[in-house]
């Protein structure tokens, strides 16, 4: 069997010179490194002979890093939503060893379905003779590949709540759909912040890893929303997004990410039990969907404060204590466990786009200011 160290990815312009000189075609990612797409073809390709043999000869493959090379990543995303239909996760493209797309995730399945492995490998053995992108032979999409994950896209958010202005039932639609976001498992409720992207289309369950960018710009579209729908919720979620980002980058001003296991945001039901207040414990559990199946749960706003103070017949004023009694005993219980990485990576052009992000929710503080504090010994 195939080691587990068995890819040897190379930068865009290494990866792109060795293909056009040895004539292979190259397997293109935009996942960063350190996220579960990023680590899992790896892991995979170790434990498949043939899908190691492609790689250890047949291919070149080429990790664009979105936070090193933004643009670049960004061209290899929209390569394979014209391929595909998806931009990831995961982002992976074929491409002849001349640069040109030919085929994209999911056709590009390697796990999960019956032959899916083989494909991929065969489908690098054939390279050179696949069409190229736009041949109307070849048919984007069809591939036997797992449902897509839905990818957090506070830009696309943006340009919905412009688009809808003052038509209502655009409104309403929106409304619909930020409040499955902002009540699913992709949005933490205890720590703050959001995923990057949801395993499902209820948005239930997380890839779980933040980014700084992404949550910036969520908390501004957020601003932007509660200020235009006149939402006091979404006002203080934003509020609640910037603290978050803010205060990762007060531990380190050029991190990019917050990475940690599915157990570090996950309750099972004795671990809820021992943590929350048993007073307050009935209230946060029909809140936040925490059934007694002995499994780790992602908690999820299941209840409006309306339903759950139904259940009880008590106003829904102290219903809302309850909740935040409970989500103060989760944030305590949290810290004394393993902490997340936080992945950092000097980018001045990330870093700047952050700031900007968060001067829209908070328009007068300085985030360089806050930078340099956070540098400077105590």
């Amino acid at each position: 069997m195939i080691g587990e160290a068995l890819i040897a990815w190379r930068d865009w312009e290494e990866g792109m010179a060795e293909a056009r000189a040895r004539g292979l075609p190259v397997l293109v990612s935009a996942d960063p490194d350190w996220t579960t797409a990023g680590q899992r073809l790896d892991l995979v390709a170790g434990r498949d002979d043939r899908l190691g043999r492609a790689f250890c000869g047949g291919c070149v493959a080429v990790r664009v890093d979105p936070f090193r090379d933004p643009d670049r990543a960004g061209r290899v995303m929209d390569w394979s939503q014209r391929l595909s239909g998806r931009r990831g996760p995961p982002t992976l493209v074929l491409l002849s060893p001349s640069g040109v797309p030919l085929v994209a995730y999911p056709d590009l399945a390697y796990e999960g379905r019956e032959g899916a492995v083989p494909s991929l490998a065969a489908l690098i053995d054939s390279a050179r003779d696949l069409p190229e992108a736009g041949d109307p032979d070849m048919a984007p999409g069809t591939g036997p590949g797992p449902a897509d994950d839905l990818l957090l896209d506070p830009e696309r958010l943006g340009q919905r709540l412009a688009e809808a202005g003052a038509d209502t039932a655009a409104r309403e639609g929106l409304r619909r759909d930020l409040g499955r976001i902002l009540s699913g498992g992709v949005r933490d409720h205890v720590g703050g912040g959001f995923h990057r992207a949801a395993r499902d289309e209820t948005w239930t369950v997380p890839h779980f890893e933040k980014t700084l960018l992404e949550n910036a710009r969520m908390a501004a579209f957020l601003s932007r929303a509660g200020a235009l729908l006149a939402d006091p919720e979404l006002s203080r979620i934003a509020g609640e997004t910037a603290t978050f980002v803010e205060e990762v980058l007060d531990t380190d001003p050029h991190a990019k990410a917050v990475v940690a296991d599915s157990h570090f945001y996950t309750w099972t039901p004795r671990e809820f039990a021992a943590v929350v207040p048993r007073a307050v414990a009935k209230s946060a559990a029909l809140r936040f969907h925490m059934t007694q199946a002995d499994v780790p749960h992602v908690l999820i706003e299941s209840r409006s404060l309306e339903e759950v103070a139904a259940y009880g017949h008590v106003p829904a004023a102290k219903v809302q204590a309850d909740i935040e009694a409970a989500l103060r005993a989760l944030r305590l219980a949290r810290k004394r466990r393993p902490q997340p990485a936080v992945v950092s990576v000097p980018c001045g052009s990330t870093e700047q786009a952050i700031s900007e992000a968060l001067r829209q929710v908070r328009p007068g503080v300085d985030r360089r200011n806050t930078r340099e504090r956070a540098l400077k010994p105590a």
